[in-house]
């Protein structure tokens, strides 16, 4: 993809970064509409604000590498598998979504592998199974869109292969489950490493989740459709799984980012229920502002390094 950006338009540094930015911009419209159908307007709109103002989501959207482009990945396919489970429990054809949501699973292994579709699986079958809903799982799993999957995703492998017998080794056994359980790659890192690195990269936001806290049951007790707890369940999920391995890279945790957002949004606009709307809109256009801030801070430190 960043090959085809700078034979399209020249080898420059915002050519390159294409293959990030438009997969960022892509799950961030996908989230905003799955926001705005299941939820409301402004929690949508507060949920991108958030996202794009973040300067970890912010500076990755910009960073010639594969983690945005496979975070997006994973973001699209679980707001199209949970909007497909959310149609077929409401009895509507959820097919279209379901299908995409495959694709896009398919387009995440190309871009990292396995987790393309594990990660996506193992969210969407605990929030059913925390829901009760786990008859569901059978109705998302088709035979023939899982043959779609492979369809998409295997001719690359297969063609890999056979122009570098080794490289299903090196790819799967060594870069998935021997990097996953061994102890010999780089940056190795304690197990809570990304609790603080979340922390501060999603500044200045992350300190409004202390309103989640304090409004808990009832944001747990009006969660009639599933969405909160998709999006409680989604940055355990992520942080949980990339949590185990010895080798943590900050990039990894990207696919958190979104229902992070959400989380966010959600509880600040219970905070914002509860006070002086003048004084709530204050304290929202501060935080947007310093995110901004933040934001044109970390751009104008990487293009000076």
């Amino acid at each position: 993809l960043a090959a085809a950006s700078m034979k399209l338009f020249g080898a420059h540094a915002w050519a390159a970064r294409m293959a990030s930015t438009l997969p960022a911009i892509a799950a961030l419209l996908a989230v905003h509409a799955f926001v705005r159908k299941y939820r409301d307007v402004s929690t949508a709109n507060l949920t991108a604000v958030i996202l794009t103002t973040q300067p970890f989501f912010f500076g990755a959207a910009q960073f010639a590498n594969l983690d945005m482009l496979v975070a997006a990945m994973i973001t699209l396919t679980i707001v199209c598998v949970a909007d497909a489970a959310m149609r077929i429990d409401r009895q509507e054809s959820g097919m279209r979504s379901l299908a995409a949501g495959y694709v896009f699973a398919a387009l995440g292994m190309l871009a990292k592998g396995l987790i393309g579709w594990l990660l996506p699986a193992a969210v969407i079958g605990l929030w059913l199974i925390l829901r009760g809903k786990f008859r569901l799982l059978f109705r998302l799993v088709t035979l023939p869109f899982m043959a779609l999957t492979l369809l998409i995703a295997a001719p690359w492998f297969v063609a890999m292969h056979a122009k570098f017998p080794q490289f299903l080794d090196y790819f799967f056994l060594e870069q998935h489950f021997r990097r996953f359980t061994g102890t010999g790659f780089n940056n190795a890192q304690p197990f809570w490493f990304y609790l603080p690195v979340l922390q501060v990269l999603t500044l200045p936001w992350s300190p409004w989740v202390t309103q989640l806290l304090r409004w808990y049951r009832h944001w747990r007790g009006s969660d009639t459709d599933g969405l909160r707890r998709l999006m409680l369940v989604w940055p355990v999920v992520i942080i949980g799984f990339f949590s185990i391995p010895n080798s943590k890279l900050i990039g990894y945790v990207l696919p958190a980012l979104a229902p992070i957002a959400f989380v966010l949004a959600d509880s600040m606009k219970l905070w914002l229920d509860r006070v002086d709307t003048n004084r709530g809109l204050a304290w929202l256009g501060v935080s947007a502002l310093s995110g901004l801030v933040l934001c044109a801070g970390l751009l104008g430190y990487l293009r000076a390094h």
